[in-house]
């Protein structure tokens, strides 16, 4: 019966998916029901409607915490957030008349070790199908880390296909990373709003608004060339980032310089734009379509300005905000079809593939 209905939705020519996004800045859960239709080998897409659930205390702590916790405690939480997930988006479809084909998670990262053979993301997918009664794909990383690939980026392939006007597409989240059309390259650049959001926090606020904590600092020297002599920017692509680099890497350089949570800020900010320049001051690129929580950050972007002759464009805001949704939406849409969503020269994996599993009531 399961892969019945997986053919049937195949056949369609338009499908409904709802893309949700958990990101490593942890601002919320992003959920957008999107709908994709192929037309003479060209992709057309369509946010109907999208909404950011902001998280209630106890997931927070919850996620917060999901690293460090026992296992039997993590199975337990891998179901209570599944359960949170399918309750609100029931009440935002029912509320809002909304109807969908299939739910297509990224989950919330808790382990990413592509180098260590595997990705393990929070948010059990049967729980999530049970309450929603809907076909929901989910553990898109796994398959391209055996097939030798980093997992990640996999924001590429919707950036290839639903964007293909832009010389580079680079998105600005928790972690900052992009993707270059001519080259089909793609990589995380560095770490983004998990590390501002660190210290803007400390100063009470969840985020720097428009880089206004930022501005307040000043820029030290010292820290900013440590940061950007970390060794991971020595790497070649495809190469990708994760939480634990943030916390093993980072935070360290931090304790090292005793600094005003302002001159931190002033210096990550400071950082995060040379290393997004160096990524986009290639000849090959004109035109930069910026997406994601950074891009409202003017602050940063006019210091990308400052070391980029590049044309910056920034998105629309519903593009902005729910990029990833959409994107992983379109890797759901994808893998219904049995179509490849994954970019070898991306992620390093050996062969492109189908990635992601079904989980069908």
């Amino acid at each position: 019966m399961g892969k019945r209905k997986i053919l049937n939705l195949s056949s369609l020519p338009s499908l409904k998916i709802i893309g949700v996004m958990s990101g490593s800045s942890m601002d919320g859960l992003d959920v957008a029901l999107c709908e994709f239709t192929l037309i003479n080998k060209t992709f057309q897409y369509k946010i109907i409607q999208a909404k950011t659930f902001a998280y209630p205390p106890s997931i927070k702590q919850l996620l917060l915490n999901i690293r460090t916790t026992t296992l039997l405690n993590f199975f337990e939480s891998n179901v209570i957030y599944a359960q949170w997930m399918g309750k609100k988006i029931n009440h935002w479809l029912s509320q809002n008349k909304l109807q969908a084909h299939a739910i297509s998670i990224h989950g919330h990262t808790v382990f990413h070790h592509p180098e260590k053979g595997f990705s393990i993301q929070l948010g059990d997918p049967h729980h999530l199908a049970a309450i929603t009664q809907l076909p929901v794909i989910h553990n898109f990383r796994n398959l391209d880390i055996a097939l030798g690939g980093q997992g990640a980026p996999l924001v590429p392939i919707g950036d290839k296909l639903l964007f293909p006007q832009y010389d580079a597409c680079l998105n600005i989240g928790g972690i900052a990373n992009i993707y270059i059309q001519k080259k089909q390259l793609a990589y995380d650049i560095c770490i983004a709003n998990m590390a501002l959001n660190y210290f803007a926090q400390k100063l009470n606020k969840n985020y720097d608004y428009n880089g206004n904590l930022a501005r307040k600092g000043k820029i030290n020297r010292s820290l900013l060339s440590a940061l950007n002599h970390l060794k991971y920017f020595q790497q070649k692509p495809p190469k990708s980032l994760n939480r634990e680099y943030f916390e093993n890497h980072y935070l360290p350089l931090f304790k090292k310089h005793k600094l005003s949570n302002y001159d931190y800020l002033s210096t990550l900010t400071e950082h995060i734009a040379i290393q997004i320049s160096q990524s986009i001051n290639l000849t090959n690129i004109q035109n930069v379509l910026i997406t994601g929580g950074g891009s409202l950050n003017k602050y940063l972007i006019d210091r990308i300005e400052f070391y980029s002759n590049k044309k910056i464009i920034i998105s629309d805001k519903t593009i902005v905000k729910f990029k990833e949704a959409l994107i992983f939406a379109l890797l759901g849409y994808l893998r219904i079809k049995e179509l490849p969503n994954t970019i070898p020269s991306a992620t390093g994996a050996s062969q492109s593939a189908s990635c992601g599993e079904i989980v069908i009531v």
